[in-house]
């Protein structure tokens, strides 16, 4: 594992504000639902998607009946697309602009939290893991993803400050005592790898 080191707020809030056009979530709602039989699950559970870009997933799962499914990102550019894609209330009572840095925006606990292609862009992966800790129920999950990237590719990837060469390298990141990890996997997606990773609160 490596990290960069932040040369000032404004970079990393430029750099995520305008990733890829706040392009559709990357997560893989089918395999969310079959990993966790949602769709026999009480719906009345909380989700939360953290980096929910076009919330895309957010809107998915409310679909499905998972009426308390939320999602922040960061950037006044997320809110402009939500506010084009969405009625104004589903807006205003779902999705929010936060930082993760500085705590998760909702006075909830959580059964389920979404982090797709987020950790990578951190500056303190740790710090903001701590703040999925504390909102995930006693034995609620953490589903995340990462990309596994060569140092050369990391390097020249400005909005990236963690680089992983492995789902074992990724999984170094998180604190045993906190979390089990319930699945982990390596992967192609789209021709890049990628580490998928499912872990259980204790």
């Amino acid at each position: 594992m490596k990290l960069k080191k932040l040369e000032s707020y404004q970079d990393y809030y430029d750099a995520q504000n305008g990733r890829s056009g706040m392009k559709a979530s990357q997560i893989n709602l089918e395999l969310i639902m079959n990993i966790f039989n949602l769709e026999s699950e009480d719906k009345d559970i909380n989700i939360l998607d953290i980096g929910c870009r076009d919330a895309t997933a957010v809107d998915f799962l409310h679909n499905k009946g998972f009426k308390n499914t939320y999602g922040f990102d960061i950037g006044e550019r997320a809110k402009e697309t939500w506010y084009n894609t969405y009625d104004k209330a589903f807006v205003d009572n779902y999705l929010t602009v936060s930082d993760v840095h500085e705590g998760i925006p909702y006075n909830k606990e959580f059964q389920l939290i979404l982090s797709s292609h987020v950790i990578e862009h951190l500056f303190d992966a740790p710090k903001a893991i701590e703040h999925m800790y504390n909102h995930l129920t006693s034995g609620g999950f953490l589903f995340t993803q990462v990309p596994i990237q060569p140092e050369e590719r990391f390097l020249n990837a400005k909005p990236h400050y963690y680089m992983f060469d492995s789902v074992d390298d990724y999984i170094s990141l998180f604190d045993e005592t906190k979390f089990k990890v319930v699945h982990k996997e390596e992967g192609f997606k789209a021709a890049n790898p990628e580490a998928t990773l499912i872990l259980q609160k204790l």
